[in-house]
């Protein structure tokens, strides 16, 4: 461990996310935690504030239940889920814009017995701050998270955590990227996004400092990475994207700074032209990249720049992660046959926690699956090729478009791209690919050089195979993970599809 801190693997596994922090708190009291601004705080600082809302939630008998937490990136946030989970309670982050309406639907929907939108101690002067009442002692077992998921139906998935599965992950981790105490980690993107939270969590876990910001500005983020403090760094695909054009912009190809950093990607494919261009902006810095889901945690992991064999997989197993395909009736597959990704290891999620949740992902004799389908090629890398629900059927024919993003993005003239399926009463399924163009992203609406576009494919793909529609939009609709929100993309595409019937 870092910083001189060797535990044993007895204490290890009976370690929880509150007795990490106690521990890191006691041993660098006066050392930063959370850094937002202007606004610093120590670990010290942010024990008390810790032990202040859990007391308050013991105080209105909210012990074991689930706390709802509508708050923006701050140390408010963080006293928040650590203070819930002091008190063994389930913390349940939201987003903090999620408006009023809504939020009434969901806390119903989650079974949330109280929501904060402030922080209670803060609030009350009268809260006890007795750190001997308050010492952690958590089941490893025990759930202290829940998740929150953009769910099929358009209301959200709850998926619970234990203890031991994110500490666990956190020894993951650092075995992957080698974050750890030593970092100062930025992160631009939201707190209730649980890729960010972890990350926030493991650096603190192992008495790292967090730098957050309540809002991604691209300015402000390059004012961070060239200040000489942060060492690692999480953030989504679009935020690269956002932040390499503003580089290129001013500074062309030349290097923006040569500082050591840390970059951890995930939430959806982060291409690898983009990846090149962005180690060239960062020549002293290491770019990786993660698959994974909310229920099964970390999958795969890829360092970009490093092995070109991995180009376009999503790499190989993480640490203590075993990957198999396997077909419906649960069969080895041979590599290169594409079937179900199946996980063992002991990161998964222990179960749902919404409303008519279905059962949670059953074990199989390969582990658990969610649904994605892919292959591993002879290196022991994972290839995606999209998801079982989103796998569009044409005239009897699975295709998968994931495949066909890839194809089409790997054309200079396509910076971006999403494929997906509409209703058809002959062919069953239409494939439309929504492109963005690499010199006319202002551009919208349907092809007018559909030729230029069709002949990206013609000799990767069987016309069968072979988008029927491209339609060029300015950007793509994302929810807060930065995955592309295809449902909303389906919307937008019907939507236009009726204006212009309407004009005829």
């Amino acid at each position: 461990m870092s910083n001189g801190d060797v535990r044993t693997t007895a204490e290890s596994q009976q370690e929880t996310i509150a007795s990490g922090f106690w521990r890191q708190a006691r041993k660098n009291a006066d050392a930063c935690a959370i850094r937002v601004e202007q606004t610093r705080v120590t670990y010290g600082e942010l024990l008390k504030r810790n032990i202040q809302v859990a007391t308050w939630i013991r105080a209105q008998k909210l012990g074991g239940q689930r706390i709802g937490i509508k708050l923006e990136n701050g140390a408010s946030f963080i006293a928040c889920f650590y203070g819930a989970v002091l008190a063994g309670s389930i913390a349940v982050p939201l987003p903090a814009d999620l408006p009023n309406d809504q939020l009434v639907d969901w806390r119903e929907h989650l079974d949330l017995s109280v929501v904060l939108e402030a922080e209670p101690g803060l609030l009350s002067q009268a809260t006890s701050c007795n750190e001997q009442e308050n010492q952690p002692e958590l089941d490893p077992e025990q759930l202290f998270y829940m998740a929150v998921s953009s769910g099929s139906t358009g209301m959200p998935k709850g998926i619970l955590r234990t203890h031991r599965s994110w500490v666990e992950s956190f020894y993951r981790m650092k075995e992957a990227f080698g974050t750890g105490g030593q970092d100062m980690i930025l992160l631009p993107g939201p707190l209730h996004y649980s890729a960010t939270l972890i990350a926030a969590l493991q650096v603190l876990h192992e008495g790292g400092e967090v730098v957050l910001m309540t809002r991604f500005h691209s300015h402000a983020v390059l004012e961070h990475l060239q200040s000489g403090g942060v060492t690692a760094c999480f953030m989504v695909p679009a935020m690269y994207a956002k932040l390499l054009a503003m580089i290129e912009q001013g500074r062309g190809t030349e290097p923006f700074t040569d500082e050591n950093i840390t970059f951890i990607s995930a939430g959806d494919k982060l291409s690898f032209e983009l990846a090149n261009k962005w180690l060239q902006a960062f020549p002293g810095s290491s770019l990786y990249e993660y698959y994974g889901a909310a229920e099964i945690s970390f999958v795969s992991y890829i360092r970009h720049g490093q092995n070109s064999g991995e180009a376009g997989s999503v790499g190989r197993p993480f640490p203590g992660v075993e990957v198999t395909i396997r077909d419906e009736q649960g069969q080895l597959l041979k590599t290169g046959e594409i079937g179900g990704v199946h996980v063992k290891s002991s990161m998964v999620a222990q179960s749902y926690g919404h409303a008519q949740a279905p059962p949670f992902i059953q074990p199989t004799v390969g582990g658990y699956t969610v649904g994605d389908l892919g292959y591993l090629d002879e290196a022991g890398c994972l290839h995606l090729v999209g998801r079982k629900q989103n796998v569009i059927v044409r005239g009897g024919v699975n295709l998968y478009p994931a495949e066909i993003e890839r194809a089409l993005v790997a054309d200079e003239a396509i910076s971006e791209a999403a494929v997906f399926g509409v209703p058809d009463q002959v062919l069953g399924e239409r494939i439309i690919a929504a492109v963005i163009l690499a010199n006319r992203q202002d551009a919208d609406g349907e092809d007018p050089e559909n030729t230029r576009l069709a002949a990206v494919l013609q000799h990767r793909f069987a016309r069968a195979r072979r988008p029927d529609e491209y339609w060029i939009v300015p950007q793509l609709p994302r929810n807060a993970a930065g995955k592309t929100d295809k449902r909303k993309l389906r919307d937008l595409f019907f939507e236009q599809k009726g204006r212009r019937e309407n004009e005829r």
